[in-house]
């Protein structure tokens, strides 16, 4: 019996296609370096289909091979094809717990097909697995693993990683996302303050530190409040790079406000915590008059 399974995450799709094999062909399970070249010409097949639609190869990413086989192992001792793990775990948990971090991640699994060209036809005809292999992903890992009774259990595991920036890199290109918004607003220019920049690196670092939900509570500590007046500060957490940061500002009528309002100064800051999530930190401010 043949089957098929997929997910996105956030979403799962289901859709089941039978037929039968014979005894003997269920029986055969091919040699280690026969399922090594089956896997990579599953790999092969993803990115021909992906050429067709003018799409970028996906490239073999090893966290991801590692939750491919834990599940199609899983499946294959338990001889049930599914997106639940015999422990209750989901895809998205399964590559979590690798340590991969990401912005997208999906999951294809299949049983029953025998060679890397059934297994492709199998997803590319339904809808839901040839909307993951042609999805905005960027990385894959392939397994396959075999029953008792030889049926193969497939699994896929696609990925597009959180990207992670050097502090300086991800914060100028920030500023220059808020003083394009301020040309536009016909607004002058703000200057970087390396005292503001500072505290602002040091707010994002203890924020990813301790992992503080939604970016945690924007305060004034750290900073010389003697040096600085209309002081105003704000953070995020999980925004991937300076586009998506610039656009939760402006989709926010009170940090939209700030950006464009009456100050002339700022420091931004951007760290990463442990599990690959994004803080950042932006504060606005006038120098105080000496």
């Amino acid at each position: 019996m043949r089957g098929l399974a997929s997910t996105i995450i956030g979403m799962t799709v289901l859709g089941i296609f039978t037929g039968w094999l014979d005894r003997a062909e269920a029986q055969n399970r091919p040699a280690p370096s026969r399922v090594d070249r089956l896997l990579a010409q599953v790999v092969e097949g993803h990115n021909k289909e992906r050429a067709k639609q003018g799409l970028g190869p996906l490239s073999v990413e090893t966290h991801l091979t590692e939750a491919a086989q834990v599940h199609a192992r899983d499946m294959a001792e338990h001889q049930e094809m599914t997106h639940d793990g015999s422990d209750g775990s989901t895809g998205a948990e399964r590559v979590s717990r690798t340590g991969y971090h990401y912005l997208l991640t999906g999951e294809n699994v299949a049983h029953g097909y025998r060679t890397s060209a059934e297994v492709m036809r199998g997803w590319m005809d339904s809808p839901p697995h040839k909307k993951n292999i042609l999805a905005d992903f960027s990385e894959i890992g392939v397994a396959v693993a075999y029953a008792e009774d030889g049926r193969p259990f497939w699994c896929v595991e696609f990925g597009k990683p959180m990207p992670k920036f050097e502090p300086i890199t991800a914060t100028s290109e920030l500023v220059k996302k808020i003083n394009e918004e301020r040309k536009l607003a016909k607004k002058l220019t703000l200057i970087i303050e390396p005292k503001l920049a500072a505290s602002a690196q040091e707010k994002a670092a203890l924020l990813a530190k301790e992992e503080k939900p939604g970016g945690g509570t924007a305060t004034l500590d750290g900073i010389d409040q003697k040096a600085f007046k209309d002081l105003a500060v704000s953070t995020a957490a999980g925004q991937p790079d300076a586009d998506a940061m610039i656009k939760v500002i402006l989709a926010d009528p009170g940090l939209k406000e700030q950006i464009l309002g009456k100050y002339t100064r700022i420091g931004t800051g951007y760290a990463t915590s442990e599990t690959g999530t994004p803080y950042w930190c932006v504060i606005l401010a006038n120098p105080a008059r000496k």
